[in-house]
């Protein structure tokens, strides 16, 4: 038995309304849902896309929620977009990504910078 269901009522009125549209939803619980159904809409799901390109499902949902570059890159590639298209939030107008770590810090912060940064905070010199 093969139960059939309409995809637009698991959502609420907005989210299913912007679905539709080509134009990407502002609201990023909206856009999430927004590229899953644009990948719907080309044939793939994530689950199949993270399989064909050698990942696992779980890098591809994951991207959704939080910045993985490569993956990005292979999701706006699949909707023929670029990333920062996708996510603007994670990107800067130069189209360089907005995350900074504390294992690869800011170009041009130097070593001195920090020292200072610390010494003005209070921190062992």
């Amino acid at each position: 038995m093969h139960v059939i269901f309409d995809l637009r009522s698991i959502f609420d009125n907005d989210v299913s309304i912007a679905m539709h549209t080509t134009e990407q939803p502002k609201n990023p619980a909206q856009r999430r849902e927004w590229i899953k159904y644009q990948l719907r809409l080309k044939g793939w799901s994530m689950r199949g896309l993270a399989k064909h390109h050698g990942y696992s499902p779980a890098a591809f949902t994951n991207t959704l929620l939080r910045p993985y570059p490569k993956v990005e890159g292979l999701i706006a590639a699949t909707l023929d977009a670029t990333p920062q298209t996708l996510w603007p939030e994670r990107y800067a107008a130069d189209g360089k990504p907005n995350r900074h770590s504390a294992r690869y810090p800011r170009k041009g912060i130097t070593r001195e910078k920090r020292r200072q940064c610390i010494k003005f905070k209070g921190g062992l010199t």
